[in-house]
């Protein structure tokens, strides 16, 4: 153990691996690996029905259920997937093309089996979260939460102690403090084109999930539009837009299945709202990539500052 952990965790011992341990971090193992395999099938049948190709997909769709009855019956303990106690786990996979003893090879049936078997998979997932945190939970769980906890409390610690320092001088501290300015809006930049990115592929997602435009998904074919030459770091010049951004954002969260928006996704590191412009197939024949902004620093929408992501096209080519 390096000796910064041992000082980090002063006072807690890591706990050894017991056999029912060694067992639950096997079971454990198992179910992720059959989660993988079918994330990765059903990200295969899905490219494979994009470019018109059934045959190939067909066979992955079988691969892709045996995953998930698999990762199923491994997570519930039931080697029967109709004595599931979720019934709306026990239908869906019921549903499934080996399910049924058959493999569709009608684009429209394997089409219909990759949704199940995305239904399917999130549901295991959410399922395999609780368990591990709950009934499937190691010894070693409850150390690495007290490690990761004690680790942020020393960087913030850190991070207080410096600002301090830096605060505590006069010209020198004014000009650190300049730099730490700069060093903090430089970390909200850098969040918030991490948002933008993350916003971009959960709205590609809705368009692809959905099959529809990204307008048809919101109900609106501009949700910026209105925004411009206002303050949107302030409650009134962004308070309209703020409640456009909001229900665009959860049109397209509730389209990815997902019903709560993440805080994260509601205003970006500035407190100013996201801009969203639908363009693709906002008219017949129009092309232009869809686009998610934050205004930056300055809160103005149009501004050098502003950063943008755009949204890959899903009924156009990129």
């Amino acid at each position: 153990m390096p000796d910064f952990e041992k000082l980090l965790m002063f006072g807690v011992k890591k706990p050894g691996r017991n056999a029912r341990d060694q067992r639950v971090l096997g079971l454990r193992q198992k179910i992720e690996e059959e989660l993988e395999a079918a994330r990765l099938r059903i990200a295969s049948v899905g490219a494979l029905l994009e470019i018109g190709n059934a045959a190939d997909a067909a066979p992955l769709a079988g691969s892709m259920a045996d995953n998930l009855v698999r990762a199923a019956s491994l997570l519930h303990g039931q080697s029967d997937p109709a004595a599931l106690p979720d019934p709306e786990l026990r239908e869906a996979l019921a549903a499934l093309p080996d399910a049924q003893g058959k493999t569709p090879f009608a684009r429209r049936d394997i089409a219909s089996a990759l949704e199940r078997g995305r239904r399917c998979l999130e549901m295991l997932s959410r399922d395999a979260a609780t368990a591990f945190d709950g009934p499937l939970a190691v010894s070693e769980d409850r150390y690495e939460k007290r490690r990761r906890r004690r680790l942020h409390l020393l960087l913030a610690v850190v991070f207080i102690l410096i600002a301090g320092t830096i605060l505590s001088w006069d010209y020198v501290a004014e000009k650190r403090r300049e730099r730490a300015v700069e060093f903090l809006e430089m970390r909200k930049e850098a969040e918030t084109r991490e948002v933008l990115q993350e916003l971009a592929e959960l709205a590609y997602q809705a368009k692809k999930r959905s099959g529809l435009p990204l307008a048809a998904v919101t109900g609106d074919v501009c949700t910026r539009c209105g925004c411009e030459d206002k303050n949107l770091q302030s409650l009134d010049g962004g308070e309209k837009c703020l409640k456009k951004w909001l229900a665009a954002a959860l049109a397209i969260s509730r389209a990815n299945g997902r019903e709560t928006l993440p805080a994260r996704f509601e205003k970006d590191a500035w407190g100013a709202p996201f801009l969203l412009n639908e363009n693709e197939k906002e008219q017949p024949g129009e092309c232009v990539k869809d686009t998610i902004s934050s205004a930056g620093r300055d809160g103005r929408m149009g501004t050098a500052d502003d950063l943008t992501a755009h949204i890959d096209n899903h009924f156009c080519k990129n």
